[in-house]
């Protein structure tokens, strides 16, 4: 892998990794701005010019929010795995540390199991999960107040919630393609771990851990 080559999948790899974590940030704050909006004179007009009720204006900011949140931060894991696999099929060219450096950092270990190694890379995956969770219960909870209700303005509520609802197929889209990815590269880590450099990890790895163990003396 040329040197310019290299430095520009690194510094890619560095941007997503930061926005990754900037974006959690960056929903967190929208997020307050959004619940602060309820009790501000802007959401009082709209309601009391569309007939919408507050909590309905709500909702339907707060699964934008979401989708927004949800959109960028797929994208930013897929971009990171992309990258990421993209280093290890460069074998035959690339910068032997770098792909010893993504073999490490994904390949499987008798110490631990899939999920206990990688499970640096799930940093954000609660957040993603919270998010996806409250939209769907934000959605669930209106559309059953809405056609339990006797509102007059029930089709045009159950639209402003419906429309960001909809706008979600995309981040789920995006999530389908994301597993997909990580298969096709836990299959190509799998493949690779037999590799002798590989293997020299895996010696160098499990001596440490014997070296460590109380009780039992160093072995050479």
């Amino acid at each position: 892998m040329a040197d310019k080559t290299l430095k520009e999948v690194k510094d890619e790899i560095r941007f997503f990794m930061e926005r990754s974590f900037q974006v959690s940030f960056a929903y967190l704050g929208a997020l307050a701005v959004t619940v602060l909006s309820a009790r501000s004179d802007a959401v009082g007009s709209i309601a009391s010019a569309t007939g919408l009720e507050a909590a309905v204006i709500l909702i339907g900011l707060l699964l934008v929010n979401n989708f927004v949140y949800l959109s960028i931060a797929m994208s930013c894991h897929f971009a990171l795995l992309k990258r990421g696999m993209f280093i290890l099929l460069s074998e035959e060219n690339g910068d032997g540390i770098l792909i010893d450096w993504e073999r490490f950092l994904r390949r499987p270990n008798r110490f631990f199991r899939e999920f206990g190694w990688n499970i640096d890379n799930y940093y954000l995956a609660p957040v993603d999960v919270l998010v996806a969770a409250s939209s769907v219960a934000l959605v669930g909870y209106q559309i059953t107040r809405l056609l339990l209700g006797q509102d007059a303005h029930r089709i045009l509520e159950i639209g402003v919630v419906l429309l960001p609802a909809i706008l979600h197929v995309w981040p789920v889209w995006c999530f389908i393609q994301l597993v997909k990815l990580m298969g096709t590269q836990r299959k190509l880590v799998r493949h690779i771990a037999t590799a002798p450099q590989t293997m020299q990890l895996n010696e160098l790895f499990a001596a440490k851990a014997i070296d460590e163990k109380p009780g039992e003396s160093s072995r050479h």
